[in-house]
This record gives C-alpha cells, structure tokens and sequence, in this order.
C-alpha cells in the first residue's frame, strides 16, 4: 500500500511539473519609472511538498450509484414522467365513482398489489373527472373506475393515459393477464438461464415452462417384472440401512 501510495504522489508531482512548464511564460511590463523586465506570471517552484500540518489525501471514486441516477435522469427527460408500463412507479389506480363504492375499489387495488404491479385507489372527496384529472397529471398508465355496476359484476371500467375514451369493462383477472402481457420479451440470456435452471416439484401454472411438449409425449411403461425387482431392492437397501 505505502508503495502504491509513493508511485501516486510521484505521477502526481510529474503531473504539476508538467503543467507548470506547459503554462509558464513571461511577460513584458513597464513599471512607473519606464524600465522594463520580465515577470513570470505563474513564478511558483513545483516541489511536492505539502506545509507543516497537512497530509496528502488519497480519494478512491466509484461512480456506480452517480451512473444509475444519470441514467434515470436521462430517461426521465425521453419520457417526460410518462413512463412505459414496465418501468412505471405508478401503473395502475382505482378510482371509485363515489365513496360508498371505496371498499371494493380498495379491494381492487390490493389484488393488483398483491399480483406484483403498482397500484392504488383514490379514495379521496373529489369528484370522478377531479379524479381522472389527478390520475392524468400524475401520470399514472391505466385509470380503473369503479362504480355500482362494476361492483356487482366483479369489474373494472379500464381507461388507459392519454385516451379520451374507455377501453372496456373486465374482469379483475383479464386486468391482470393484460397487464402481465406488458412485460418486456425476457431476453436470450434469461431464456436459456432459465432451461439451464433446476425446478424442483414444478408447478405448471406459476413455473413458465413450456409442459405441453413434453405432456404431449406417451410416457414409457415399465414393464411388471422390472417395477417389482426394483421395488425388492429399494427395500433391502432401506432394511440394511
């Protein structure tokens, strides 16, 4: 470390000299008496070392998180707050047509949070189109409204930003299954990081395999004789233990 430190101070001292020679130079000046000499305007002696009391600071930068926040920078400016569905901090909000409908409007927000997107409910005293305003200058990507007709049927009237009219009544569980069809395409990487995985007890609804393949072929039966030796052996290996 100290060896490390003395190669930095050296490059740092041929740093100031070299730059001192680089700027130096003189000037011609006439004082009151009309002789005239030359001045050096930079007329400093390069010596590396430093006044009584003061030590050399030594500062290791990584610009990992200064990199992230100029990123998100960046794509706060292309998007202008209005993020792509994926990226959004505010994807979805639940807006009830009156108070008397907040619970199921609530309700509806908490299953799409429970789902794993960004949700809320307006549950606040102003009015629906206050409310679609608030949604719209908050920049939120889908306006769900709830009203007495959406709660007996089990629905959501879907408004997406910048649209002036609704797209449709669904069901909760369509609201999900569009909003999971949101998602990026996963890449090559993740792909085969995926085929390249182990599963353990997989689960054909939440895994993300592809099981209608290997369904599809007729599994090999293993012959009566065969299942019972192997059957035998497995015992005596488990008596013996």
């Amino acid at each position: 470390m100290a060896k490390h430190i003395a190669e930095i101070k050296e490059a740092d001292i041929a740093n100031m000299k070299k730059r001192a020679n680089k700027t130096k130079h003189t000037i011609d000046e006439e004082d009151t008496t009309g002789h005239g000499h030359d001045k050096d305007i930079y007329d400093y002696e390069v010596s590396g070392k430093l006044k009584t009391g003061f030590k050399r600071p030594v500062m290791i930068h990584r610009a990992i998180f200064g990199s992230l926040e100029r990123c998100f920078a960046i794509l706060t400016e292309v998007y202008g707050g209005k993020w792509p569905f994926w990226l959004s901090p505010r994807q979805a909000i639940v807006i009830p047509v009156s108070k008397k409908y907040g619970d199921y409007a609530q309700k509806v927000s908490n299953r799409l949070h429970y789902e794993g997107f960004h949700a809320e409910a307006d549950l606040g005293n102003g009015n629906i189109k206050k409310k679609i305003r608030n949604a719209q200058m908050s920049r939120f990507n889908y306006f769900l409204v709830v009203g007495a007709t959406e709660v007996e049927e089990g629905t959501v009237t879907v408004r997406k930003r910048d649209e002036d009219k609704p797209i449709g009544t669904m069901k909760v569980q369509e609201v999900v299954d569009l909003f999971r069809s949101l998602d990026p395409e996963q890449s090559s990487a993740w792909k085969k990081l995926k085929e390249e995985s182990f599963f353990n007890e997989c689960d054909h609804n939440n895994c993300g395999h592809d099981h209608a393949e290997a369904d599809a072929q007729p599994k090999e039966e293993v012959p009566q004789e065969e299942a019972e030796v192997a059957a035998q052996e497995e015992a005596k290996e488990t008596v013996d233990a």
